[in-house]
């Protein structure tokens, strides 16, 4: 389904969830969903996420989405093994714009998470390789590092303090995961 934004209201539902979206006097998306998560609002609405050619993303796309802390919001999605990236900052949108992975690779689940300013990205590829990248207080990004194989599905991101986060990823199988404490990452250890 697309959704015609120029309305104040538009209201999407689907069995027992409610999703509105509107436009505030700033021209902000605002997503309100009810008896559903933030994840499951968004993903009820990829269907609207243009690729690189103005056609809407397939539904069996990969979405991960982030908050930098009185920064931005930002959005990534994996379609047809790319990455594509919006973000939201100074009161606007901005266009779905191409992230470059590594010379071959092709991207196949996305996760993200925001510590302190900083947002660390990880992508497991159609491979099974992990990449990670962070953004930080330069606002630049960083360049893929490779993790290591044996990855499978998206990798979920958390943080409880400032200067911490964890991935939580399956790995040859198992449930892995590694945490980053005071700009470390420890070795995988299993979950």
């Amino acid at each position: 389904m697309l959704f015609d934004f120029s309305k104040e209201l538009r209201r999407h539902r689907s069995g027992g969830a409610q999703i509105d979206t509107e436009l505030d006097p700033g021209r902000r998306l605002l997503v309100h969903a009810k008896g559903v998560g933030l994840t499951q609002a968004l993903t009820s609405l990829r269907d609207t996420v243009p690729n690189r050619a103005g056609q809407i993303v397939p539904p069996q796309a990969s979405f991960a989405t982030v908050g930098v802390r009185q920064h931005h919001i930002e959005v990534f999605a994996v379609a047809d093994g790319r990455l594509r990236h919006r973000w939201h900052r100074h009161g606007a949108w901005s266009q779905w714009t191409p992230m470059e992975l590594p010379k071959g690779i092709r991207a196949a689940h996305v996760g993200a998470g925001a510590h302190s300013d900083w947002m660390d990205l990880f992508v497991v590829t159609e491979n099974g390789r992990l990449l990670q990248r962070w953004w930080g207080v330069t606002e630049h990004w960083s360049e893929w590092s490779d993790w290591g194989d044996g990855f499978a599905g998206t990798p979920m991101v958390a943080s409880v303090a400032d200067n911490h986060a964890e991935v939580f990823v399956i790995r040859h199988g198992k449930l892995v995961h590694k945490w980053l404490v005071n700009g470390q990452w420890s070795d995988w250890a299993e979950f």
